[in-house]
């Protein structure tokens, strides 16, 4: 059989091979432009991503955390055409979207409108964590053992009491007395530094062209205290006021050492929109207070309750109204010393700070109240509860009562599951023989530690560097000496008055958090410090507290 091709036949091919061809190409086409838009839509994502960490370092203001994605968006080399939205999802809480209805067609432009890519990130910022108190007082030792309007803190409870003051110690105090950030020099109580010739006072100068060393952990600006406006804040006054804002020897929590001419100064800043030490907020309210001033003038009230136009030793005054505060805001008051003689002693002061609802008022009652449900004793008020807590580093002069006497640390909320705690503890342990860190749920918590060392530094008892079991202690009285509470122990350098084992020394304690750190602590969020005291004494540390969450004060959502 023969079988033919006729010409007409053989007319076809052409023509289906180029039908055949279109869906290849469109195919091809369509691959190449997916992928095209893909890189496009990974870019946007990482904008939209950089663009809500920016915006949430701005909050709560929203017109300053629009301008910072926008801002974002245009370092970035984004086109004009690119739509930015900024939405604050709260006063922490941020979403930025960013879309780009102009992408290029590319080869698929005949068979497909190119799409309008969007994409959106939500970011958080992350409070540093409050130190101390998740209460609307802080720093007020045991004023709360007593109902006196104008020299306590009628309301609170006896086992409401905090036992330990705020305090700031003067320029050319030692720096073993425990205030981690304010003494300018490496002096000691009983030499010079370097330490030569007679064992005298040495604070600020030198003698005999021996030189003083500088503190490098020194700060001229000191430490800050925060009062926190609630989210759902439903508006209307408060006023910061300042128990016993001078130094005075006869002041509780001071140590009756001579008065030298120093002065503590008080700076309340308006509220803190961004959080940046280049950019610190508008300052209210600047007051100085001298030594002495008025500390034997123990029977005249301050007249009109105002600091510093009467007697204010060893009682509340106004300090600065927050006339229309910001619901979400923090308003800081950061407190520094200035003025200490060079030949100044061991001089410290020590102060509480609270918020009073309403203005400023001679009459007007204090009514506590606590931002931590689990907090019992006090009012739980979390929409109207302006909270007093320190930030970063707090200085206090701890004055427990009893042998094993806890103060609050710091709050530390379900966003930091999973990260590190990191507590600084300088100069501690005096009047105690060992210390542990309690989690939410009053458990001695396991930590790994260190101790700061300079070059050729001998390490303290027990070395510098340990961990300390779940349920266990760090051991603070070293050496005993004869002394059963310890003694004898190195020191970081000559002339130093204490033996202790920490004295003059930074330790460190890192604490793993939990995964899911609300669940592990039945949502508690408040940590506590816990002394162990010697032979029955009083534990009285001056000292200075700090804690942080190792990672960025800023996250992303979504």
């Amino acid at each position: 059989m023969r079988i033919r091709s006729t010409r007409a036949e053989q007319g076809y091919v052409l023509p289906l091979a180029a039908v055949a061809l279109i869906p290849l190409v469109l195919v091809a086409s369509m691959a190449v432009d997916v992928a095209v838009w893909q890189a496009r839509g990974a870019a946007l994502q990482r904008v939209a991503d950089s663009g809500a960490l920016a915006a949430a370092a701005a909050l709560p203001d929203q017109s300053l955390a629009t301008e910072r994605a926008l801002a974002l968006v245009g370092r970035n080399g984004m086109s004009d055409e690119i739509e930015v939205e900024v939405t604050p999802l709260g006063p922490a809480l941020v979403e930025v979207e960013v879309r780009d209805p102009a992408v290029m067609a590319g080869l698929s432009a005949p068979f497909l409108a190119p799409p309008v890519l969007t994409r959106r990130a939500v970011a958080e910022y992350v409070s540093p964590v409050a130190l101390g108190s998740p209460r609307n007082y802080l720093g007020t030792a045991g004023l709360a053992r007593s109902d006196d309007p104008y020299t306590a803190l009628p309301g609170v409870p006896d086992g409401s009491a905090e036992d330990f003051w705020l305090s700031v110690s003067g320029p050319c105090a030692g720096r073993e007395h425990g205030d981690w950030l304010l003494p300018v020099s490496m002096a000691n109580y009983n030499s010079p530094n370097p330490p030569t010739g007679e064992r005298a006072w040495r604070g600020c100068t030198s003698t005999g062209g021996t030189g003083v060393q500088s503190s490098p952990s020194h700060d001229a600006r000191g430490y800050t205290v925060v009062a926190e406006v609630p989210a759902t804040y439903p508006g209307g006054p408060f006023t910061l006021q300042v128990y016993d804002a001078p130094r005075c020897a006869t002041s509780p929590g001071d140590d009756g050492a001579l008065i030298d001419p120093f002065t503590t100064r008080m700076v309340v800043r308006d509220v803190d929109l961004v959080p940046s030490d280049a950019s610190p907020a508008a300052v209210l309210v600047d007051r100085t207070f001298p030594a002495g001033w008025f500390c034997s003038d123990s029977a005249v009230l301050p007249a009109g309750y105002e600091c510093g136009l009467g007697s204010w030793a060893r009682r509340w005054c106004n300090l600065a109204t927050i006339v229309n505060p910001v619901p979400g805001g923090r308003y800081s008051v950061e407190f520094s010393t200035s003025g200490e003689s060079a030949a100044a002693q061991h001089n410290l002061n020590s102060f509480s700070l609270r918020a009073r609802s309403g203005a400023r008022s001679s009459t007007g009652t204090f009514t506590p109240c606590t931002t931590d449900p689990f907090d019992g004793g006090l009012p739980h008020d979390p929409d109207r509860c302006v909270q007093i807590y320190a930030d970063r580093w707090m200085g206090v002069f701890a004055r427990g009562a009893g042998t094993q006497p806890s103060f609050y640390l710091a709050g530390v909320g379900p966003e930091h599951a999973g990260a590190t705690m990191e507590v600084s503890l300088f100069d501690i342990g005096e009047g105690s023989v060992s210390l542990q860190v309690l989690d939410p749920l009053g458990r001695p918590a396991g930590f790994s530690w260190t101790v700061d060392l300079a070059p050729g530094e001998v390490p303290p008892t027990g070395g510098a560097s340990g961990v300390v079991p779940a349920g266990g202690s760090l051991d603070t009285r070293g050496l005993t000496n004869g002394d059963p509470c310890g003694g004898g122990n190195p020191q970081p350098g000559p002339g130093r008055y204490s033996s202790s084992k920490y004295n003059d020394r930074l330790v460190h304690l890192a604490i793993p958090l939990p995964a899911d750190l609300s669940g592990s602590y039945g949502g508690r969020s408040w940590w506590r410090v816990r002394y162990q005291t010697c032979a029955g004494r009083t534990v009285a540390d001056r000292t200075t507290w700090g804690v942080r969450i190792v990672g960025k004060p800023v996250r992303l959502v979504q």
